[in-house]
C-alpha cells in the first residue's frame, strides 16, 4: 500500500520572522542604499551615485612615517584597512625559502650585474627580516587597503579615480581597479577580514608588511576631540575633528561652565548657535539673555520663546521667592529656609544697585524691614523652619512693591520713630524710602505687582531679550538682570534636582536626563568691575550649576570688558574666579593688548607662543583651552544649512 504524501509549499518568510531573529529591519532601511544598487564590472550604481573602489596591491620599499596619512586621509574618500597576521612559523619557513631563492639568483653564471645587485639588495634584507623575526619577536602582517571614491555622473568618478591612482604611483604605490569584485568591494565595507574570507567571491589575503611598519603608518596622527555625545564644531589645524560635548563628565572635565572670547566679526555668534543647536536636538532646557537680537530667528524656529525684560512682555515681581539654596550637598531638596535668606540678600543688592548712595547701614536696614513685611505678611515664620513654603506660591501669593512702601511708610518707620532715632538714620530711611517710591512709580511696569511673564518653567528654550532693559541706565539694567537671573537660577535647580531624583532611583539612565544651559551674550553688562556683588552671586552659580546638571555659556568681545584697570581692587580676584571655573575657553581672534589683558587672567595655563596666535587668528578660528587637556587650535566649520536658520553675525 502506497502512503500517500501531501506536498505542502514552503512557509513565506515574513517580517516578524526577521524581527525573531534579531534583525533590526528600521535600522537597516536607514543605513541600507536610497534607490537601490546595482554591480557594473568596475564600479556600482546606488541612488544617490557612482562608487569605484580602488585597491593597493603594493608599496615601496622604503616608507616613511606615518605613510598611510597622505593615502587613507583624502577629502570625499573612505578608506577601509583590513588586517590580519602571519602565523610566526610561516613568516620564517617563507622568509627562509626567499632566502634561499635570492641566494642562488646571487651565484647564477648567467646573471646580469644588474640581477646580481638586485638579488644582493633583497638576500639582505630578507636575512635582516628574519633576525627581527626570530630575535627581535617582530610579527609579519597582510594588510588590504580599498579607497571608495563616489561622484554623481561616471565620468566624473573616471577623472577623479585616475587623478588618484596618479597621485599613489608618484609615491611608490601601485594601485588598481579590480574588474568584477565591485560586489565583492560593497561587502567589503561591511565585513570583517575573516567574514571576508567567506563570502567573498573574490577573497584577497592581503600584502605582506611588518607590523612595525605598518604601524609607522598611523594615520590617526592628527589633534582632535572627540566626545562620545558631542556635535560636530570643526576640523584642528591638523584636520582632526573637534567634536565636543559641554557635558562630557570624567575624571578631568568635572563642570560645565564656557568662556567664548572674540572681537566682532571673529565668530562667536555663530560658534554659541552650533553649541546652542546642539542642546535643543538634546532636548537639553535653554536660557539665555540676548542683547543684540541675534538669536530670535533661530529661536522662533525651534519653537522657543523670546521674553523682554523692560516690562513689554510682562514683570517678573522682585519680592517673589525662589528656590536658591539646597538642604545640603547630600539633599538637593530645596531650602526653604536658607532660600528666604538668599532672597532677603538679593533684595538687599537689588536696592544697592538702584541707589549707590545707600551706606552699608541703610542696606541693614533695608533687609530688616524686608523680614519684618514678609512676617506680617504671612509668608515667612522662622519658628515652622523647612516645615513652611515659602518657595513654591501662587504668583499672587506674593506681596509687590507698592504695598511694601507702604508698610515701610506706615509701619515700620512710624515704630523706629516711636523711639529716638538720630537725624542720621532718619536720612538713610528717607534715602530707602526715595529709592522704592521711584522703584513704584518711575519704573513700576518693571518692579512694582506680580509677576506676569507666561509660564516657562517647562519651555525648553527660552531666551530673555534684554536690548530695551540695556538702554534704561545701568543702575535699573542690573537689578532687572539679577532678578532674572535668580529665576533662571530656581529653575536650573528644579529641572536637575528632578534629573538626578530619577537617574538615583534607577528611573532614567544618565545619559537621558536633561541638562540645563544657560547663554549670557554680551556678558560684561552683568559681569564687569562695577557690579561686584553680582559678581559674587556668578560665582556661586557657576560653583552650584554643577551639582544640577547645568552650566553657564559667557561670551563677550573683549577681556578688557570685564577686568578692571586696578588689578587690586577686590573685585579683581572675583572676576578671576569666574575665568577659573569655567572648564572650556574658546579664545577666538582678539588684538594684542586685549590678548595681554587676558594673559593676567589666565597666565600659563596656555603657553606664550599660543596667545601670540591669538591676535593672528581668521575669522571662525580659536584657541580652545579645556582645563587639564592640551590647548588646541580650531576651525569653526559651520554648514551653509546652519548659517541660513541661524541667520545673524558669524
Amino acid at each position: 500500500m502506497k502512503i500517500p504524501f501531501i506536498n505542502k509549499e514552503p512557509k513565506p518568510i515574513t517580517e516578524q520572522d526577521f524581527k525573531d531573529d534579531g534583525y533590526d529591519l528600521k535600522t537597516i532601511a536607514t543605513v541600507q542604499p536610497q534607490g537601490g544598487i546595482e554591480f557594473k564590472e568596475r564600479y556600482y550604481l546606488t541612488g544617490d551615485g557612482y562608487t569605484n573602489c580602488i585597491t593597493i596591491y603594493d608599496i615601496p620599499k622604503i616608507l616613511h612615517d606615518n605613510w598611510l596619512d597622505r593615502i587613507c586621509n583624502r577629502s570625499g574618500v573612505i578608506s577601509v584597512l583590513d588586517i590580519s597576521t602571519i602565523e610566526r612559523h610561516e613568516s620564517v619557513k617563507k622568509v627562509n625559502r626567499s632566502i634561499g631563492e635570492q641566494s642562488s639568483r646571487l651565484y647564477q653564471k648567467n646573471s646580469k650585474t644588474m640581477q646580481k645587485i638586485e638579488a644582493q639588495d633583497a638576500y639582505q634584507s630578507l636575512v635582516g627580516l628574519g633576525q627581527n623575526i626570530s630575535q627581535h619577536g617582530e610579527t609579519m602582517k597582510r594588510f588590504v587597503l580599498r579607497l571608495y571614491v563616489s561622484k554623481d555622473t561616471e565620468q566624473a568618478l573616471e577623472e577623479e579615480v585616475a587623478l588618484i591612482r596618479k597621485e599613489l604611483e608618484s609615491m611608490g604605490f601601485k594601485a588598481q581597479m579590480m574588474q568584477f569584485e565591485s560586489k565583492d568591494n560593497f561587502l567589503s565595507l561591511l565585513y570583517s577580514y575573516d567574514q571576508q574570507k567567506k563570502h567573498l567571491s573574490h577573497f584577497r589575503k592581503g600584502y605582506p608588511i611588518q607590523a612595525g611598519q605598518l604601524g609607522g603608518g598611523y594615520y590617526f596622527n592628527h589633534e582632535q576631540l572627540i566626545d562620545e555625545r558631542g556635535a560636530y564644531l570643526g576640523t584642528t589645524m591638523t584636520n582632526g575633528s573637534f567634536v565636543f560635548d559641554p557635558f562630557k563628565s570624567d575624571n578631568i572635565r568635572t563642570y560645565f561652565n564656557i568662556l567664548v572670547l572674540g572681537k566682532m566679526g571673529a565668530g562667536k555668534s555663530t560658534l554659541l548657535k552650533m553649541i546652542e543647536e546642539d542642546q535643543f536636538a538634546k532636548g537639553h532646557f535653554i536660557r539665555g539673555f540676548d542683547k543684540a537680537r541675534d538669536f530670535a530667528p533661530m529661536i522662533r524656529q525651534q519653537g522657543g520663546k523670546i521674553l523682554t525684560l523692560d516690562g513689554t512682555d510682562g514683570r517678573i515681581n522682585i519680592l517673589q521667592i525662589y528656590g536658591s539654596s539646597s538642604i545640603s550637598e547630600e539633599d538637593l531638596r530645596v531650602s526653604q529656609v536658607n532660600s528666604y535668606k538668599i532672597h532677603l540678600d538679593k533684595l538687599k543688592m537689588q536696592i544697592k544697585l538702584i541707589n549707590q548712595d545707600l551706606s552699608d547701614t541703610d542696606l541693614i536696614e533695608v533687609k530688616s524691614a524686608f523680614n519684618e513685611f514678609y512676617m506680617s505678611y504671612g509668608i515667612f515664620d522662622p519658628k515652622k523652619g523647612e516645615s513652611q513654603n515659602v518657595t513654591q506660591l501662587p504668583n499672587d501669593a506674593y506681596p509687590t512693591m507698592s504695598e511694601f512702601l507702604k508698610y515701610f511708610k506706615d509701619v515700620y518707620v512710624p515704630s523706629l520713630q516711636s523711639n529716638d532715632i538720630t537725624e542720621e538714620k532718619l536720612r538713610g530711611l528717607e534715602k530707602i524710602e526715595a529709592t522704592i517710591t521711584e522703584m513704584t512709580q518711575t519704573y513700576g511696569d518693571i518692579f512694582d505687582g506680580i509677576t506676569t511673564l507666561e509660564d516657562m518653567e517647562n519651555e525648553q528654550v527660552v531666551m530673555f531679550d534684554i536690548e530695551g532693559v540695556i538702554a534704561l541706565g545701568d543702575n535699573v539694567k542690573n537689578s532687572v538682570l539679577f532678578t532674572a537671573l535668580q529665576l533662571i537660577w530656581s529653575q536650573a535647580m528644579k529641572h536637575g534636582r528632578r534629573y538626578k531624583n530619577m537617574i538615583e532611583s534607577g528611573e532614567i539612565d544618565e545619559i537621558d536626563a536633561k541638562r540645563f544651559m544657560f547663554f549670557i551674550d554680551e556678558c560684561h553688562n552683568l559681569i564687569n568691575a562695577k557690579n561686584e556683588d553680582v559678581v559674587e552671586f556668578i560665582v556661586k552659580f557657576q560653583k552650584e550649576m554643577r551639582k544640577f546638571l547645568a552650566g553657564v555659556i559667557f561670551a563677550t568681545q573683549s577681556p578688557q570688558e570685564l577686568i578692571p584697570e586696578n588689578p587690586n581692587s577686590n573685585v579683581h580676584a572675583k572676576l578671576k574666579q569666574v575665568f577659573a571655573l569655567t572648564q572650556s575657553k574658546f579664545l577666538m581672534n582678539m588684538d594684542p593688548t586685549d590678548v595681554k589683558s587676558l594673559k593676567g587672567v589666565i597666565g600659563g595655563n596656555i603657553k606664550d607662543s599660543e596667545y601670540v596666535r591669538i591676535s593672528q587668528f581668521h575669522r571662525g578660528q580659536a584657541l580652545v583651552h579645556i582645563s587639564g587637556l592640551k590647548a588646541m587650535v580650531i576651525n569653526v566649520s559651520p554648514t551653509q544649512d546652519q548659517l541660513n536658520r541661524f541667520s545673524g553675525g558669524i
